[in-house]
C-alpha cells in the first residue's frame, strides 16, 4: 500500500521566477485575508457560515473586478488551495483541534501550494504555472515517483524552499510479492533490499 511522503529541498530562483514567486506570494495572502474577512462578515452579521463553494465563488467574483485584476496574473490553483487550507483550518476549529484561523502577515513565511495541474516535473526538471524555465532546485536525494503536490516557501531569512508530497511504498514494504515455484509450491517473500534475507513463508496442509 503506498503512502504519502514528505521531501524538502532548497531551491534558488533567477529574476524572473524571484518576481513571480513574489506576486503569487501576495495574491495567496491577499486571498486568504479577503476570504476570512468575507466569512468573519458573514458570521457576526448574519450568522451564517460560508464553506469553500462559497468562498470560492467570492473569489471568482473578487477576480472580476477591476481593481484586482492583478489576480489573474499568477496562476489560480495556489489561490484556490490557500481556501482549501483555510476551510481545513475552520474544520479543525469547530471541531477543537485549533485555534480560530488568523490573518496572514507578509513578515512570516510566504508560501504557495501547487497541485499537479500547475506544474509539470520530468528528469528531474520542475516547472511551476507561469515560469518559462524549470527551478534551480537542490536534489539532496531522488524522489521515489512524480510529485503529486508542490509547495514553495520563502522563509524570513529570504531562503526559497520546495516540499513535494510523493506517493511511495514505504521502505520497509516497498515489494511485498509472492512467488509460487512449480517445483516445491513455496511461497517465498521477494525481498526489496538485497540485505534482507528472503524466508518461505508456511504452508497449509
Amino acid at each position: 500500500m503506498k503512502v504519502k511522503r514528505a521531501y524538502k529541498f532548497r531551491f534558488y530562483p533567477d529574476q524572473q521566477q524571484e518576481k513571480l514567486l513574489a506576486q503569487t506570494f501576495g495574491c495567496v495572502r491577499f486571498v486568504y485575508n479577503s476570504i476570512l474577512r468575507y466569512r468573519m462578515d458573514a458570521y457576526y452579521q448574519a450568522k451564517e457560515k460560508v464553506n469553500y463553494v462559497g468562498a470560492n465563488a467570492r473569489l471568482t467574483a473578487i477576480k472580476q473586478m477591476p481593481e484586482f485584476a492583478f489576480l489573474n496574473d499568477v496562476s489560480s490553483v495556489p489561490l484556490q488551495q490557500c481556501l482549501r487550507n483555510q476551510q481545513t483550518a475552520f474544520k479543525n476549529f469547530f471541531e477543537g483541534r485549533a485555534k480560530y484561523p488568523v490573518f496572514k502577515s507578509k513578515k512570516h513565511r510566504q508560501s504557495a501550494e501547487f497541485t499537479y495541474r500547475a506544474f509539470t516535473y520530468k528528469d528531474g526538471a520542475l516547472k511551476l504555472a507561469k515560469c518559462d524555465k524549470p527551478l534551480a532546485i537542490h536534489w539532496s536525494q531522488s524522489l521515489p515517483s512524480n510529485p503529486s503536490t508542490v509547495t514553495v516557501s520563502k522563509d524570513p531569512a529570504d531562503r526559497y524552499w520546495l516540499f513535494t508530497g510523493v506517493k511511495a511504498f514505504p521502505q520497509t514494504l516497498q515489494l511485498l510479492l509472492f512467488q509460487k515455484t512449480q517445483q516445491t509450491g513455496t511461497l517465498y517473500r521477494a525481498c526489496v533490499s538485497s540485505s534482507q534475507p528472503c524466508f518461505p513463508l508456511p504452508t497449509k496442509r
